[in-house]
């Protein structure tokens, strides 16, 4: 027997191929998994159908995998906006309120929310409720009262 270069078997090459062929049959079974799954939950459309098995090799998240912290996420409304430029307007809104009568009157109690959150201070908001006085507050929220 005459050995051939075309005889010997390449393992490594045997190796992928065999790896290939055992992620295809998982892949094919868990999608066959994924469409009974779905003829059997009676989906409303062929899109949702589609979607289910497209989404079949998604996993559910642990506790464990990090992604779930104990830390508040914050993230600013409008990150173009300075700090500087939303001092300046308060200070400019604070003042207003303090110099015109006519800015303590409010309309509606979004209106009045508006103005309570740009009073920081309690001696404002104090102030603030003493001018709008208590039948103008009952007015306002008679009716979520």
């Amino acid at each position: 027997m005459a050995h051939n270069d075309q005889d010997e078997i390449d393992f490594t090459k045997l190796e992928k191929e065999l790896s290939n062929a055992l992620a295809a049959d998982k892949k094919y079974w868990r999608e066959n998994d994924a469409k009974i799954r779905a003829v059997e939950q009676r989906v409303g459309s062929y899109e949702e159908f589609k979607g289910i098995v497209a989404a079949s090799h998604l996993q559910p998240l642990d506790r464990k995998d990090g992604l779930i912290t104990n830390e508040r996420i914050t993230q600013t409304w409008n990150a173009t906006a300075s700090k500087n430029d939303q001092d300046v307007e308060g200070a400019m809104t604070y003042s207003a309120l303090d110099d015109n009568e006519e800015n303590w009157e409010v309309k509606t109690t979004v209106e009045f929310e508006k103005r309570w959150k740009l009073l920081q201070s309690s001696d404002k908001r104090y102030k603030f409720l003493c001018k709008l006085g208590g039948k103008r507050i009952h007015q306002l929220y008679k009716t979520e009262v």
